[in-house]
Formats: structure tokens, C-alpha cells, sequence
């Protein structure tokens, strides 16, 4: 059973009745709700990664107009909210950013990010996202 609670000092306040009998003992693990920022920083870091993986793999290209429009979304949104993310996701944020700016930076042009660029910067990605632990419990 999993219920939603209050802590007030050592006094747990129950927001619905556990439907048990009076003096019942209970085990009781806790763990703070992931914050909705972060779940937002986290759910980008894992669509990022999945484009990525894409563009390595040959299933799209970087240059295509979709993809394009895509990464300039993704780009400006993390730009848009970034001060409101909380400080021990600079790493993280950061990752996110090199990622699409490999993807930005592509016009089929000689010049255009190479495909180890593109994997040194999913690497670093992946391992935090690994490091959070976010996709492995949910």
C-alpha cells in the first residue's frame, strides 16, 4: 500500500485513511515525489538520446527538416526554462545541449558533426541519465 503523506517534525500526517485497525504497526519507507522540473529534465535527456541513437544508427539523418524543427524546439524550450531548473542539473542540461547542438549544427555539409562526436556526446548523456536512476525504477 502506498499512501500519500505530510511530515510535521516526527509526526506523519496520513492524507487518506489506511483503512487499518487503531494501533496496527506499520513499516513505513520514505521518499520525496520527484519533482515535476526534474521529471521534465529527465524525459528530455531520455528523447534526446533516443534521436541520437537514431542519427548513429543510421535510421535518420540530422539534416532533415523534421529532425531539424525538432532540435530547434527542444533547444529553445530548455533555453526558455533553464533558470527555473534546479542547480544539480547543470550537468545534466549541459549534456542535453551538446547533443542538439550536434544535431543543430548539421546541413549535410563536409563540416557537420561526425558520427564519434555525435556518440562522445551520447555517452556522456546516457551515463548520467544512468547516474539518475529515473528510467531504471519507473
Amino acid at each position: 500500500m502506498s499512501l500519500r503523506v505530510v511530515v510535521h517534525g516526527r509526526t506523519i500526517e496520513l492524507e487518506d485513511d489506511p483503512h487499518l485497525p487503531d494501533g496496527t504497526p506499520v513499516e513505513v519507507e520514505l521518499r520525496t515525489p520527484i519533482p515535476p522540473v526534474r521529471v521534465a529534465v529527465l524525459d528530455l535527456a531520455h528523447e534526446v538520446s533516443m534521436v541520437v541513437k537514431k542519427i548513429i544508427h543510421n535510421e535518420v539523418k540530422p539534416f532533415d527538416p523534421e529532425i531539424q524543427r525538432w532540435a530547434t524546439e527542444k533547444f529553445v524550450w530548455l533555453n526558455d526554462h533553464k533558470a527555473g531548473f534546479p542547480t544539480q542539473e547543470d550537468e545534466l542540461i549541459e549534456a542535453i545541449e551538446d547533443c542538439l547542438v550536434d544535431i543543430l549544427s548539421c546541413d549535410n555539409a563536409s563540416w557537420d558533426t561526425p558520427i564519434w562526436g555525435f556518440e562522445q556526446n551520447l555517452e556522456k548523456l546516457d551515463s548520467l541519465l544512468r547516474q539518475t536512476n529515473f528510467y531504471n525504477n519507473t
